[in-house]
């Protein structure tokens, strides 16, 4: 039930927040991440989304990412 209630990663899938307590974060359950246009993605995904578009001669920017995911997904 609870795994309802958090959201999680549009890449990935896992449980992804904009803010972690110290004490979950060590557990690893929840990973930190943005909400932005109506999409979860956590912040290793955000890496890894950054460092492919750098590489294609894309700009890597966290927004410029976010949006690539928020397009594909729709």
């Amino acid at each position: 039930m609870v795994r309802n209630l958090i959201p999680t990663c549009s890449k990935c899938g896992s449980l992804v927040s904009d803010h972690i307590e110290p004490e979950v974060e060590k557990e690893g359950l929840i990973k930190e991440g943005k909400y932005v246009d109506n999409v979860w993605v956590c912040n290793e995904c955000l890496k890894y989304l950054g460092k492919g578009f750098a590489k294609d001669g894309i700009s890597n920017s966290v927004d410029e990412a976010l949006n690539r995911i928020a397009n594909a997904s729709n």
